[in-house]
């Protein structure tokens, strides 16, 4: 398996905090859910003004080979859920 996931098959948070910087995405502004990385792996926001730019780091991160499993743009919270890769 490829040095950037866990064990469990998600992308590791360090990857993911990564690639977001690299995108320009404060990290501050988002919030891994807690049990990162065991039985899922995502992270959620709540401001809309991050829409657009989060929208941008879902292609950069597909380009990277991140596989993206579920994105939520609308409601009051916003998400992005990570594949699980065996």
């Amino acid at each position: 398996m490829r040095a950037n996931y866990h064990r469990e098959g998600f992308p590791k948070m360090k990857a993911i905090k990564m690639l977001l910087k690299q995108h320009g995405v404060e990290i501050a502004r988002v919030q891994f859910c807690a049990d990162y990385g065991e039985k899922k792996a995502g992270f959620l926001w709540k401001a809309h003004s991050l829409d657009e730019e989060l929208k941008d780091f879902v292609l950069y991160a597909k380009e990277k080979g991140v596989k993206i499993k579920r994105i939520k743009f609308h409601g009051l919270i916003h998400s992005i859920w990570f594949e699980f890769i065996e």
